[in-house]
């Protein structure tokens, strides 16, 4: 069954999984805005459980990465479920659709997690499949509540509304993660070819230099790698300073590029 519901209270041991999130390796900045987007629906639809689960493609399966209010029990069983599972956000993942139950004990597809349901204490739920902007599958935002329910428009608008934000932060947190993973490999060949990079602002007359050009050229540079141009142009040696300000003048009139050896 696939239409709105939910009921009321606020997660009783609103609880964060870190250890979790850790399994998936999880940034610390991904799992806090991981954490406001539940908090955020949990209040909105007045929610007493709930979970946000990524999904691994390479094994096939949802895991859940952060959550509020469930028991011990629960997680140890179903913390990470198969794609081809009858559970609510394995349904969403395959059908790419918001699963809503507005009674688990009226729905016969639910039957083998009734029981979990009844331990847990809830009646309603929803699943909410999020995705990048081109349609990838990310994962999933869930919620329960104790009574049966069903939700209004304005609900639906707002949970979809937050579904996007967790696909936008899943989505920032791995350009962070490529754009860290390449700049520690061009760090790493800059290194080993003995090579330093810097750049000079006309406007303040500054020069940043990465940690290689600082060890190479031996300039005082602050805390945040930047010194006076003065200070560069003294680790030229004399006779090259006025040949090296030619092409430098060369390249400001032209828009050529600075070469140098």
């Amino acid at each position: 069954m696939s239409s709105p519901p939910q009921e009321p209270a606020i997660p009783a041991n609103a609880t964060s999984s870190p250890e979790l999130a850790g399994c998936m390796a999880v940034s610390a900045q991904l799992a806090e805005a991981l954490n406001e987007v539940l908090d955020a629906v949990m209040l909105l639809l007045h929610a007493d459980l709930g979970n946000i689960r990524l999904f691994d493609p390479m094994r096939g399966v949802l895991q859940i990465v952060t959550h509020r209010g469930y028991s011990r029990r629960f997680l140890d069983t179903l913390t990470i479920v198969p794609i081809d599972a009858p559970t609510a956000s394995a349904r969403s993942l395959r059908t790419g659709q918001r699963v809503i139950i507005p009674d688990v004990f009226q729905e016969p597809s639910y039957a083998p997690f009734v029981a979990s349901a009844s331990h847990e204490g809830y009646r309603a739920l929803q699943a909410t499949p999020f995705f990048t902007r081109d349609g990838q599958f990310l994962g999933t935002l869930s919620t329960q509540t104790r009574g049966p329910r069903d939700f209004s428009a304005h609900e639906i608008q707002v949970l979809d509304l937050y579904s996007r934000q967790a696909g936008d932060a899943i989505v920032r947190a791995r350009v962070e993660r490529d754009l860290a993973i390449a700049r520690g490999r061009v760090e790493s060949a800059l290194s080993a070819g003995e090579i330093g990079i810097f750049d000079w602002e006309r406007n303040t007359g500054m020069v940043h230099g990465d940690l290689n050009f600082q060890r190479l050229f031996g300039i005082p540079f602050d805390a945040d790698g930047n010194a006076a141009l003065a200070e560069f142009e003294r680790a030229i040696h004399p006779d090259d300073r006025k040949a090296r300000s030619q092409r430098i003048r060369h390249t400001l009139a032209t828009g050529e590029p600075y070469e140098a050896e």
